[in-house]
């Protein structure tokens, strides 16, 4: 992204480009770790096409500091105990994949009713934050039928990855406002599976809840998996690590030759 951040010369705020993205996406869109998960909406429902905009951030930020438009304040909206119960709540479900982070967001917003901490720092009146207000947390038909369990299935295999930048089938199928599955993005996740019938640690320790090995630094998987994967999650205090670890040496199996020189 970096690489097409336009500046000096190049950059041009009166540009039709940089005016759209000055419409579309306030800066919060594209600030890590305080983006919601509503800039990943289509233009059309109040979202914003941070890909598209990242070149013009310079315009986007100058406008934002000559913006009068109230945000959340960072320090009295983390102090606050409907906050910490929410982010408890995320770090207790997996998000290694888009559909599996929307969910649990969205789940703990309606469980925690993150809404009142919202109305308490000013934060329902914004274009962007302000449908995190609106979540319908009792969708019809309800959790727990068919149609429900069928969504999670197909949005866990169309939001496959935990991306920047959500690929046009899954926003379309599950995480837009107009989807068909996004409704049941409220109901309760599913829970970690049971990494301890999977795999063992290099050390014939069990791995986390999380699928992370916890006696090696950083968190990781066991050295003999064939493939793995490591997502690192800030949370509002913390950081929370998720790991997928396949093709790893099931517990009781015979290791192989290469399978011991993985560890050496």
């Amino acid at each position: 992204d970096h690489c097409s951040l336009l500046c000096g010369a190049a950059l041009d705020c009166e540009s039709a480009g940089a005016k759209t993205c000055l419409d579309e996406c306030p800066a919060i869109c594209l600030e890590d770790g305080y983006a919601p998960e509503t800039c990943n909406f289509p233009v059309s429902e109040g979202g914003c096409d941070a890909g598209k905009c990242f070149p013009y951030l310079l315009c986007i930020t100058a406008a934002g500091q000559q913006s009068s438009e109230r945000y959340c304040d960072d320090e009295s909206l983390d102090a606050d105990a409907l906050v910490k119960e929410y982010f408890d709540c995320m770090n207790s479900y997996s998000h290694r994949n888009m559909w599996k982070h929307s969910n649990a967001a969205r789940y703990c917003a309606c469980k925690v009713n993150l809404k009142e901490a919202f109305d308490r720092h000013h934060c329902c009146d914004h274009r962007t934050l302000g449908p995190i207000c609106g979540y319908d947390c009792a969708p019809d038909p309800p959790c727990g039928q068919t149609e429900a369990e069928t969504c999670e299935t197909e949005c866990e295999e169309k939001c496959r990855y935990l991306a920047e930048y959500p690929s046009e089938e899954c926003k379309a199928h599950c995480l837009s406002v107009s989807a068909p599955c996004h409704k049941y993005s409220v109901c309760e996740p599913s829970q970690f599976p049971d990494f301890a019938s999977q795999y063992m640690c290099d050390d014939g320790s069990e791995p986390h809840a999380s699928g992370c090995c916890l006696t090696t630094l950083p968190q990781t998987c066991p050295a003999d998996c064939s493939s793995s994967k490591i997502y690192r999650l800030q949370g509002n205090t913390s950081v929370h690590y998720e790991c997928e670890c396949l093709g790893c040496r099931r517990p009781g199996d015979v290791m192989t030759e290469e399978q011991i020189a993985a560890l050496r």
